[in-house]
């Protein structure tokens, strides 16, 4: 699967940036104890691409990345 321009474009940003329109939200995921909200996830509708919105406490800390 190959990332969109726009997933392209989004990676590595501050997740404080908003996610590009073809974005849907699926998922968040808690890790740790207590749990500790790592990231959220996102699939995009054009291309397939799984995105990860990161927390500080995800991996990388704040910023967005793909799953490929």
């Amino acid at each position: 699967m190959k990332p969109c321009e726009a997933c392209k474009a989004l990676t590595g940003m501050p997740s404080s940036t908003p996610p590009h329109g073809d974005l849907a939200e699926t998922d968040s995921q808690m890790t740790g104890a207590p749990p500790i909200k790592r990231y959220d996830e996102y699939r995009c509708t054009v291309c397939g691409n799984w995105m990860l919105r990161n927390t500080q406490d995800g991996d990388p800390p704040g910023v967005w990345s793909s799953t490929v």
